[in-house]
């Protein structure tokens, strides 16, 4: 599997670079987009036999229209069913239906991308779901009060 990553792994592979692997590397049959750009996410598609998956949350919808298989989603730990129905409802061809929910989660997904607190805002929700989150280990700082007020009214419209 290749990791399109730029963000944790800073490099950002250029497309003819993923189109080469894809040719040259028999082994590598999968790939997880998380550049955040949709004609990256097009290009891949569009380009390669590559089993695509999308590692941007607030991309699902439209990588899911593109071509994507999956969603390697922080989103989808906090709002489960409201992430596979997505996906069920873009593969199933219910456009309007999945863009009516993709409404509804598209600002969680922005607020964990925009956030970089993946893993305080999954440990947050769980606390506030009656689960055992508990707290992020250091460096990790938690939650301030007006994030986890964002998260609890984000939380409402999901699951």
């Amino acid at each position: 599997m290749s990791k399109q990553n730029p963000f944790t792994a800073n490099i950002d592979l250029e497309n003819e670079t993923i189109y080469k692997i894809d040719k040259e590397l028999d082994k590598v049959q999968y790939i997880k987009e998380s550049s955040g750009d949709i004609r990256k996410v097009r290009a891949i598609a569009d380009n390669t036999d590559l089993v695509l998956f999308c590692g941007s949350d607030d991309l699902a919808f439209e990588s899911f229209v593109q071509g994507a298989t999956g969603w390697v989603s922080v989103a989808a730990n906090i709002a489960p069913n409201s992430a596979a129905k997505l996906y069920e409802l873009v593969k199933a061809g219910k456009y309007d239906e999945a863009k009516a929910l993709n409404k509804d989660l598209l600002p969680l997904c922005e607020f964990l991308e925009d956030s970089g607190k993946y893993v305080q805002i999954v440990k947050k929700a769980m606390d506030l779901k009656g689960l055992n989150g508990g707290p992020s280990r250091k460096p990790r700082l938690g939650l301030d009060e007006e994030e986890v007020s964002q998260l609890k009214s984000l939380m409402e419209k999901l699951d």
